[in-house]
């Protein structure tokens, strides 16, 4: 006859709740077999688990799962990064686990991402393949459901506001975007296949003040990039060079950027346009009628101008083209340098500095 194995209902349930041991490491500790765990377990009302409750203790997980905490900004900031640069999935129908993953060849992706969701649950960081890219991934509790919908759209609820917004974009910058310095400019640059989300982040842009471009299609549906691969959907791009909009976006999403690059490049952005402004290159306010009179009037050229307003030629270029001001031709240049009674070298000369300095044909 087999014996009957002596064990309360107190340890056992203490061994598989809270020891969270499987019913096959508790005969071990008992010297019986799994079967009589079971019967056990069955006899004093012990639920065994889940299939996925099982998975996640097996692999070790569940003791460093946390809830999400709440915070609405921080929501929103994780909600942008994985629409940017994640795929997220329950691993089953019905499952306990949601994977988070993302893959780079950049160390600071990877090191951004494991400092995002490390509170939260296990890191796995594979090794890299053969073109250096690294998989890191996660696995979090139910309170991630929010993450689920990757879905080409910002939700209302982060519209709805400008910190949730700001947050996002955040997020979204430090997944997909760039801050660089391109032809002695900032450049700040969105580029990504999501049209609707990158048309949506231009409206609230506007909304909040903020100038931007109209997305714009940098690559069509159909494109053969360098690896000979066909695009199946427009690649589309947000962007923009201009100072104000610049150092206003700057000052949004900045106190909420993690990306210890993007951070770096906003700051190296922030200090080019400062010394731009300081070499004079600054925001003009001129009216259209008086900029009219000393270039049409008074027949200045742009750089005479540049001069009189303490800033560049370009910003007077901008200027003109903003207010519709048509530039003068060569022959007009001319005209006006001979009707200032210079000498034909000298006609030659002004009339080379009335049309920014590039050689002229003198009119017959």
């Amino acid at each position: 006859m087999t014996k009957r194995i002596e064990i309360s209902k107190a340890r056992l349930r203490h061994l598989f709740k809270e020891e969270e041991l499987s019913q096959r490491e508790i005969a071990k500790i008992l010297g019986c077999s799994q079967r009589t765990v079971w019967n056990r377990m069955q006899e004093y009302g012990i639920k065994s688990r889940a299939n996925a409750e099982a998975k996640i203790i097996a692999h070790g997980h569940k003791s460093l799962r946390r809830d999400f905490d709440g915070d609405l900004r921080k929501k929103a900031y994780l909600i942008g990064f994985c629409k940017g640069d994640a795929h997220v999935k329950l691993l089953c129908e019905g499952g306990q686990t949601i994977r988070v993953a993302c893959s780079s060849t950049k160390s600071e992706q990877i090191e951004l991402f494991k400092e995002l969701f490390y509170p939260y649950g296990h890191i796995r960081i594979g090794k890299p393949n053969k073109k250096g890219c690294v998989e890191v991934a996660t696995y979090l509790n139910l309170t991630f459901t929010f993450l689920l919908n990757l879905e080409d759209n910002i939700p209302a609820w982060i519209l709805a506001n400008n910190e949730t917004f700001f947050a996002f974009l955040a997020g979204y910058t430090d997944a997909e975007g760039s801050i660089g310095i391109y032809g002695g400019k900032a450049v700040f640059v969105l580029r990504s296949y999501d049209k609707n989300i990158l048309h949506q982040v231009h409206a609230a842009l506007l909304t909040a003040g903020i100038q931007f471009p109209r997305p714009r299609i940098v690559r069509p549906e159909g494109h053969t990039d360098k690896d000979g691969h066909n695009l199946h959907q427009d690649y589309w791009a947000l962007e923009t060079k201009a100072k104000a909009s610049l150092l206003q976006l700057f000052e949004q999403i900045g106190p909420y950027l993690r990306h210890a690059k993007r951070i770096r490049d906003m700051q190296a952005a922030i200090k080019n346009i400062k010394k731009r402004d300081a070499k004079g290159w600054t925001h003009v306010n001129i009216t259209e009628t008086e900029l009219r009179h000393l270039y049409e009037e008074e027949k200045l050229s742009q750089e005479q101008i540049a001069k009189v307003l303490g800033c560049s030629p370009t910003t007077v270029g901008n200027k003109m083209r903003k207010y519709g001001i048509k530039a003068r031709s060569l022959s007009e240049a001319a005209i006006i340098a001979r009707n200032r009674g210079k000498s034909i070298q000298g006609v030659i000369s002004t009339a080379a500095e009335l049309y920014l300095n590039v050689a002229v044909k003198i009119p017959t």
